[in-house]
């Protein structure tokens, strides 16, 4: 039997491969929040990549190059499956691979084929984004039958779901593009083979995005309905159930069928009934009601809560706390990038809320805790614009990541969460001290991720990615703490560890300069300012530099001490990694001897 601390050890590292845990991540979703919540100003996304699955869809991948199986592992008869992580930058180059299981004969040939692989951009929000995904190169000899994928408790989990929901969000991606003929020919095959998974999802994908379009609201429906109870009656544990082309919503939107809606419930009530026991099941029904009944969803998941050494516990542990939290802010909708459009104040109100809330306050579950925590913070914002501040569980979030961040064995991201908690409530603060305050508490919290993010990298290779995206939250959170030293010290730590030629770390190279040059006007140094930003500008992009562009903070503050002539070679250079009119717009209004309105570049 396995340890306590192995089993806690297991518990933090499957947490950090399910997006889900976090409900939502926290980089992807502070800036929608505050672009609703501030009228305008915009939350900068973390520039670490996020890891795909649940809200975060699975890149397509379109260009496949094969590895060159090494002589001398033939010779030896080596073969399997060697286990990649791979970072995919917003224009879906491969910018990192790093083998996860190793086979050592086989890993260089692994990395070399998987650096090859193109995909399409991962859109959140309509933004491209850098992610993280597993991915497996299987090495076979020919005669062999394939290997087996590996008995590793810890990445075991990761591989199988990060595999099935690639293949389930490619199918239904590759649906939206379907000309109605291949859609009515993938219908007839069906008739005859209803287990064509592929086929089935690449249609529930066209349907879903497409299908109105092409083929009017009443055929889509039907359609919709026909192959969302056959996946509910056949495939209740398929990955597909997570992914919002599954949902049938009974009101609020074109594809909204209320008799469908009925008729799925109810079949998902059956399969809980048949598998009481089945966690994986329980977390799919309660995912498919958790918005239009959410008590259900809760029992549901309360039912998963008691089989703790089920495959998927801390996942449906997760989906609990989130589901406390859009229950406890009264959110009625949820669009399908994972950001909630609509909230109730009467919902956010009634008995189930408050229970929830008391609930949550009694969770001593690490997963519910620092999800519930997260998607508080993450939503509360959205649901107190939406409300007109009617919905406020500010007080709650804070109190839940607080304790989130307290737990043992320590949570990496708890303080991460926590520290964008601080970071928008500072962005949000109408008085100096207030202001002051917040971004104290921001510091303290960020200075403990870089701590966490050090440790968890020596024993969890997964994890490694954290490091500098924690340095440079840090650094930047220092430097709005007044703390200009240390702001120096975390941003020039980032500049020795990551390589300013790799296009994965363009972003963490500029924004530190960006921190160093501000740190040096902060203490007259004016010259340096200057010397930081043009070496800003000289990186090779990647990440939010190519799709959102760069920060412009240092920029703004040199134009405020007249150095313009800086600030336009700076503009210049960074047309070679940010091709956007905005540039020539901004360099016209400086040659005119004005003040860019640099928007939302001010706090990417």
């Amino acid at each position: 039997m396995a340890s306590k601390n192995s089993c806690m050890d297991c518990l933090r590292l499957s947490r950090l491969s399910y997006p889900e845990v976090m409900h939502i991540s926290s980089s992807l979703i502070a800036g929608a929040v505050l672009l609703s919540a501030l009228a305008g100003r915009a939350q900068d996304m973390s520039l670490a990549p996020v890891r795909v699955g649940g809200n975060i869809p699975v890149p397509t991948k379109i260009t496949d190059v094969k590895p060159a199986y090494p002589a001398d592992a033939q010779g030896s008869g080596v073969q399997g499956i060697v286990i990649i992580e791979a970072t995919i930058d917003p224009a879906g180059k491969v910018s990192d691979a790093r083998v996860v299981r190793s086979i050592p004969l086989l890993d260089k040939a692994a990395i070399d084929a998987v650096r090859q692989w193109e995909y399409t951009p991962t859109l959140v929000g309509g933004r491209p984004v850098p992610v993280i995904m597993t991915v497996t190169v299987n090495f076979t000899m020919q005669g062999a039958p394939p290997s087996a994928a590996p008995n590793v408790a810890r990445s075991a989990p990761t591989v199988d779901l990060a595999e099935a929901s690639r293949t389930a969000n490619r199918l239904t991606s590759e649906g939206r593009a379907l000309p109605p003929q291949q859609a009515s020919d993938l219908e007839d095959r069906l008739k005859t083979s209803p287990d064509d998974l592929d086929g089935r999802m690449r249609l529930l994908g066209y349907y879903y995005f497409s299908g109105i379009r092409n083929a009017g609201a009443d055929t889509t429906r039907t359609a919709r309905r026909r192959h969302v109870l056959w996946m509910i009656e056949h495939h209740p544990d398929a990955e597909l159930m997570m992914l919002p082309v599954i949902t049938i919503d009974p009101a609020g939107h074109a594809l909204a069928d209320p008799e469908g809606y009925d008729q799925a419930k109810e079949l998902w009530m059956r399969q809980a009934d048949r598998h009481p026991d089945d966690v994986s099941i329980l977390l799919r029904a309660a995912h498919f009601v958790r918005l239009s009944d959410k008590a259900l969803a809760l029992q549901l998941l309360k039912q998963a809560m008691t089989h703790p050494a089920a495959r998927e516990y801390w996942r449906a542990a997760g989906e609990l706390g989130s589901t406390y939290a859009i229950t406890a802010l009264g959110i009625t909708m949820i669009n399908s990038n994972g950001l909630p459009m609509a909230a109730d104040p009467a919902a956010a109100a009634s008995d189930l809320a408050k229970a929830s809330v008391e609930e949550l306050r009694a969770s001593s579950n690490p997963a519910v805790i620092t999800s519930a925590g997260t998607t508080l913070a993450q939503y509360g914002a959205m649901a107190q614009s939406m409300t007109q501040g009617a919905v406020n569980q500010d007080a709650l979030a804070e109190d839940l990541l607080k304790k989130a961040v307290a737990i043992q064995p320590p949570d990496l991201l708890a303080p991460h969460a926590l520290a964008d908690f601080y970071r928008m409530q500072m962005l949000r603060a109408q008085r100096p001290d207030d202001r002051r305050a917040m971004a104290q508490r921001r510091f303290e919290q960020a200075e403990l991720f870089v701590q966490r993010a050090k440790s968890f990298a020596e024993t969890a290779p997964l994890t490694r990615p954290w490091v500098p995206a924690s340095l440079l939250d840090a650094s930047k959170a220092a430097f709005d703490a007044g703390a200009l030293g240390k702001a120096q010290e975390y941003a020039q730590t980032l500049l020795d560890r990551v390589d300013p030629q790799d296009t994965a770390s363009g972003q963490y190279v500029h924004d530190a300069h960006v921190v160093l040059g501000r740190a040096a006007l902060a203490q007259g140094k004016t010259d340096e300012g200057k010397t930081h930003l043009l070496q800003a500008g000289r990186v090779t992009g990647g990440g939010s530099l190519t799709s959102f562009g760069p920060n412009m903070s240092l920029a703004r503050d040199l134009l405020d001490r007249g150095e313009r002539d800086t600030v336009l070679a700076y503009l210049e250079e960074c047309r070679a990694f940010w091709k956007n009119p905005r540039l020539d717009e901004w360099i016209q209004t400086i040659k005119s001897g004005g003040m860019p309105n640099f928007g939302a570049n001010l706090v990417y």
